[in-house]
């Protein structure tokens, strides 16, 4: 391959993003990549937690020149070229064949010292991302596999977090975890009663999880987190036309945050409970998403809308459990200030992604969904010259609108009619 000078191209080629190309001398070019890290600061812990969150864009700052008679035109036309939207392919010198970005562009006109030659002062920006996923199946794909490994994070963190030094402590675990299948099991019967396979196997899980008796057995941590796991995420692996997206997703939020205004006192172990539902809540948001058709724009929007506040509420509630265990008799009197509970250390990278591809899957289909709109009757019509008149589908405006006996014939004045299309 030879050395340096062999492998250094004589001059930088530029082709902008309408493919105008520019060939012009370059100097010299700075790259600086910088790392993102989260930096989380708790109540009553000295230092941070810190979150590696990879590289972000690199910055490439160069000056190119073009010289000659006809510098100044050739300048004119390169900066006139700083308006074109998207991307540059650049052959560097140094660095081969390049994608980026153009940020700024300054131009040193100096014909007095410097005539023959115009200096075009530019910043740029390198992407360097991994392939992102384009297509709806690519995101749901991804969703699936991320939903898993929020579970698996926080199983992990679970297991790593919770206190077992004492009898009392696991009891207090073990009646979280208690508390909070039986919630469960309240809030996702109207699912569960649809599979007798499926609630078979849930009342299962749940009758092993009241018998447990608090014990220093090894490995019963992660067993009653496993359970509680399944408890969330069975139902929703269940969910059809029948129960549709929002209800199931609607039924899913009103869970966690109906056992997260639990009166119990806020310790390492009912906080690492909390964190275990809202985790396994939020995944199995995602498994009803990535595993079921929506049925309108208005669904999709709606959902971003649920998702977005729910991700808010779980964090509240998560700094608020921080908080609150910081200033408690059981950090103060044990000495935990150092080494004890951290709330999502393990898991909030992940679920921040989680969050992230969910609201990704649902903006890629929305595009694709009708828009509805609603009309209030102002005298009697008959559902199939609404149909006739909005050209949609007969049997799509009586199923969206639940029309039943007369209905289905003649509607009155004063009817709301949801039409998709």
């Amino acid at each position: 391959m030879g050395s340096w000078i062999d492998r250094l191209a004589e001059n930088i080629i530029l082709t902008s993003p309408d493919g105008t190309k520019f060939t012009a001398f370059w100097r010299k070019s700075n790259r600086k990549s910088e790392k993102t890290l989260g930096v989380f600061k708790f109540p009553g812990y000295t230092g941070a937690k810190i979150q590696d969150l990879l590289v972000g864009a690199t910055q490439i700052e160069m000056s190119i020149f073009f010289d000659g008679e006809d510098n100044d035109i050739d300048a004119a036309s390169f900066f006139a070229a700083r308006k074109e939207k998207g991307e540059w392919t650049i052959y560097h010198p140094v660095h081969g064949s390049v994608s980026w970005y153009l940020v700024s562009m300054e131009e040193v006109t100096d014909p007095t010292d410097s005539g023959n030659v115009t200096e075009i002062k530019t910043v740029w920006l390198d992407a360097d991302a991994d392939d992102l996923p384009q297509t709806d199946i690519e995101i749901t794909l991804l969703l699936k596999s991320q939903a898993e490994q929020v579970r698996y994070a926080v199983y992990y963190q679970v297991g790593n977090v919770a206190d077992t030094s004492l009898l009392a402590k696991i009891a207090a675990f073990v009646s979280k975890v208690k508390s909070a299948v039986s919630m469960a099991k309240a809030a996702f019967e109207f699912i569960t009663n649809l599979d007798e396979i499926v609630k078979a196997e849930i009342n299962s899980i749940i009758s092993a999880v009241t018998s447990t008796v608090a014990s220093f057995a090894s490995g019963i941590i992660g067993t009653l987190t496993s359970q509680l796991q399944s408890v969330i995420a069975l139902p929703m692996s269940i969910v059809s036309d029948v129960i549709g997206v929002v209800s199931a997703v609607d039924s899913v939020i009103d869970f966690v945050t109906d056992f997260f205004d639990d009166d119990d006192e806020v310790t390492v172990n009912t906080a690492c409970v909390q964190e275990a539902v809202a985790a396994t809540g939020l995944s199995a948001i995602a498994d009803v998403i990535a595993n079921n058709d929506l049925s309108s724009r208005d669904e999709a929007i709606y959902l971003i809308d649920e998702v977005t506040e729910f991700w808010n509420t779980i964090v509240t509630q998560l700094d608020d459990n921080q908080t609150a265990i910081a200033a408690s008799d059981e950090v103060v009197n044990e000495g935990l200030a150092q080494t004890g509970f951290v709330s999502m250390s393990e898991t909030y990278n992940d679920m921040v992604y989680l969050v992230t591809l969910i609201q990704a899957a649902l903006l890629s289909r929305a595009f694709d969904l009708a828009a509805s709109k609603t009309i209030t009757l102002r005298k009697h019509r008959a559902p199939i010259e609404i149909a006739l008149t909005e050209d949609v589908e007969l049997d799509d405006l009586i199923d969206t609108n639940g029309l039943k006996g007369k209905d289905i014939l003649l509607l009155s004045p004063g009817t709301e009619v949801t039409i998709y299309g």
